[in-house]
Order: structure tokens, then C-alpha cells, then sequence
């Protein structure tokens, strides 16, 4: 599942945390467009495989979601 981080009516760490809750397992990868820094770690720590900025590129999302779903 593709996560942005910062919706309008409820965070991207508000999501994964309701599916935590519901016990709902999908491989999660974050998205944000407001820079990386503190949010990876944070990002990771709610349960996304990993954060990626905004915008991105092709190659990138391919590498991403095949490393995340065992599909390289």
C-alpha cells in the first residue's frame, strides 16, 4: 500500500495506526513531499517498509515496491 503521510482528514500515522489496531498486515511503503529527515524514522517506527520523497522517480517506486513485496 502507497501511504501519504499528510492527508486531509487523517494522518498517514494515524492510518498505519488503526491497522496496527484492526491487526490488518499489508506491506505498507510511506510517501511525503515535505522532505525526509525525522519522518523515516518516525515513518518506520508506525510500521511503513520505508519513506519515499516526493516527486519519484520511476526507477526508484519499481526498486521500492519489488524489494517490499519480494518481487524484485
Amino acid at each position: 500500500m502507497f501511504l501519504d503521510l499528510y492527508l486531509a482528514d487523517m494522518d498517514g500515522f494515524e492510518v498505519m495506526a488503526t491497522l496496527r489496531t484492526a491487526k490488518v498486515t499489508v506491506p505498507t511503503i510511506a510517501i511525503t513531499g515535505r522532505g525526509m529527515g525525522s519522518l523515516e524514522t518516525r515513518a518506520k517506527g508506525a510500521g511503513a517498509a520505508c519513506l519515499l520523497n516526493k516527486p519519484i522517480p520511476a526507477e526508484d517506486l519499481l526498486a521500492v515496491l519489488g524489494h517490499t513485496t519480494g518481487n524484485p
